[in-house]
């Protein structure tokens, strides 16, 4: 009888082990990966000549909290002028990736100067999946 047990602990040990040491994703990075599918999809899609600040300046800095803020701000004004794009769930989901990890983006971005320099929508995107994948790569 106490050999049965041991067994079936042993088995329920094993059985519940993987499950414990394999990692879930961060919930930060669900919506990153997400992202990146959007902003695949819509630059497979956008074929207008469509120029927005630039935002080289924020990826040199190290693509922080500025930058997705930044970019957040351009294609949620974007989307206000071209509803029904795929800009307004790239920025949505944005939104919902800085919400997460408590970034107050009207704070961050409040006294902020524009460039003075623009690009192509499809470049900004371009930066956004520079961004994201160095997010992702560094795990924050």
């Amino acid at each position: 009888m106490k050999m049965m047990m041991l067994l079936l602990v042993s088995a329920v040990a094993l059985l519940v082990s993987p499950a414990v040491a394999s990692p879930t994703p961060h919930k930060a990075n669900i919506n990153l990966n997400h992202i990146l599918e959007e902003v695949e999809k819509f630059n497979a899609s956008f074929n207008k000549q469509v120029f927005v600040e630039d935002v080289q300046h924020l990826v040199d800095s190290g693509c922080g909290d500025k930058f997705f803020c930044k970019v957040q701000d351009i294609l949620h004004k974007h989307a206000q002028i071209n509803k029904g794009n795929d800009d307004e769930t790239i920025a949505r989901n944005l939104k919902a990736f800085n919400v997460h990890r408590n970034v107050s983006c009207t704070e961050l971005l409040h006294g902020m100067t524009p460039t003075g320099t623009e690009i192509s929508i499809p470049k900004l995107l371009d930066h956004l999946k520079h961004c994201i994948q160095q997010t992702n790569f560094r795990g924050k």
